[in-house]
């Protein structure tokens, strides 16, 4: 368990290193006369997910919605998600 706890720690760190993923600029072209093809990133906005039961799932998906600045919406049977809940709060 705690091998596992430590690669779920491991992988937050190296997922707050990233550069942050909204704003950049990926394409800005002029196309003809005050017309320009830009294309920016940006959220998705909500994001659902068919809820895995492994409990480090909740931590890396809610950790990449965070980061990319997307809100997330579970799916799975009551009694296992809150299971997976408690789980997460020992992380």
């Amino acid at each position: 368990m705690k091998s596992k706890l430590e690669a779920v720690i491991n992988g937050i760190k190296d997922l707050i290193k990233l550069d942050d993923p909204l704003g950049k600029l990926q394409i800005h072209r002029e196309l003809d006369t005050d017309l320009v093809l830009r294309r920016e990133t940006c959220p998705i906005g909500l994001i659902g997910v068919v809820f895995e039961a492994r409990p480090d799932a909740l931590i890396q998906i809610a950790c990449l919605c965070i980061k990319s600045g997307n809100l997330a919406i579970f799916k799975k049977a009551v009694a296992k998600l809150q299971i997976a809940i408690r789980l997460s709060l020992i992380y």
